[in-house]
């Protein structure tokens, strides 16, 4: 038995994992005109965009199936999930008190930015997870099953974003966000 043991735990670390999900990310800034406040409100009222930093996830997912008989099975999911963290930058150099205020205001769209990316890798996880659970299908259903439970992971992830957003008014009232 002792023999047995060595080997079967030999054999497990051998053995390729059957899911894998990648998390990568990047950090983008844009610059924002104006020295004062009062300046940089000016900015953020020309501008087109609706938002003044965001997370912008893209998910990317692989997988492969077995046919055993009549019946097809998913054996192996890859998903790669990228992040853009979008941020703005001063373009001059404010006085002391607008410094102040301005690394207050990044600092807090940085912690709103960085729950979206969480709330996006728990989506990852999520898609993996249902992907692997598609077992005994109809083989010619294989890849319209597998499209349509990502299709209902994504929607999911896009309402969690959405519900988010509206708890905290897009960062506005943060504190309302308790880590759900």
């Amino acid at each position: 038995m002792r023999t047995l043991l060595p080997l079967a735990l030999i054999l497990c670390l051998a053995t390729p994992a059957l899911a894998e999900v990648t998390v990568s990310t990047s950090e983008e800034r844009y610059v924002v005109e104006g020295a004062t406040r009062a300046q940089i409100a000016r900015f953020y009222k020309q501008r087109e965009e609706e938002y003044s930093a965001y997370a912008q996830p893209t998910f990317k997912y692989d997988f492969s199936w077995v046919k055993r008989g009549d019946v097809c099975s998913v054996v192996k999911v890859d998903v790669h999930l990228h992040i853009t963290y979008m941020y703005p930058r001063l373009a001059g150099s404010p006085g002391k008190h607008t410094k102040k205020w301005w690394d207050n205001l990044l600092k807090k769209l940085v912690i709103h930015e960085k729950i979206h990316g969480r709330i996006a890798t728990d989506s990852a996880h999520e898609l993996e997870q249902e992907l692997m659970k598609l077992k005994k299908l109809t083989c010619s259903n294989v890849k319209n099953a597998v499209s349509n439970r990502a299709n209902f992971v994504l929607r999911k992830h896009k309402r969690r974003q959405e519900d988010y957003d509206r708890l905290t008014e897009h960062g506005m009232k943060q504190e309302r966000y308790r880590g759900n």
